[in-house]
């Protein structure tokens, strides 16, 4: 360790919303969630906001501004398709690849992929690139254990909304 600091770090990040027609009935409730993250962003924080579902959209926009990041999400949030989760973890990771500092990942979704996607080159994005992964799982099929590891082996973390430790659904 050449340097330890307890200070606040800016955090450079992309929320990933799964958009899929399994989350039609919980938009409301995923808008209002990420609008409440929003505005716990400290000022230097920047963030990106994405989506999955049909397609994999990323905002152009990396920012600090809360209206801005606010209109996105009142705005430009439209659901339909499938679970193409670990794209658009790539996706993301692929639009931060050349930032500095702490880069973070946060994903909202219901369920397991239902992608083709190789998940290794991912994962191997993820822990080479440094980047800390965490995940909200809403109910549903409750958030893969690839996944929980890949969250795990990055230093980050996860609720998991499915499931309780007495794997009963809540």
């Amino acid at each position: 360790i050449s340097l330890f600091s307890s200070d606040t770090q800016p955090m450079t990040a992309a929320l990933l919303l799964d958009m899929s027609s399994s989350m039609d009935d919980h938009l409301v409730r995923v808008r209002n969630a990420a609008l409440g993250f929003v505005n716990a962003l400290a000022p230097a924080d920047r963030l990106r906001i994405g989506t999955f579902g049909s397609e994999i959209a990323l905002s152009p926009l990396l920012t600090s501004d809360k209206a801005v990041l606010s209109r996105v999400l009142r705005e430009e949030l439209w659901s339909g398709g499938s679970t193409p989760l670990w794209n658009a973890l790539d996706a993301s990771m692929r639009s931060l690849a050349k930032e500095t500092g702490r880069r973070t990942i946060v994903v909202v979704t219901d369920g397991l992929d239902t992608s083709t996607a190789t998940q290794d080159p991912v994962i191997d994005r993820a822990i080479g690139g440094l980047f800390m992964v965490y995940a909200i799982g809403l109910e549903g099929k409750g958030l893969s254990p690839k996944l929980v590891n890949l969250i795990g082996r990055t230093g980050g973390g996860h609720f998991d909304g499915c499931m309780s430790t007495d794997d009963h659904r809540i």
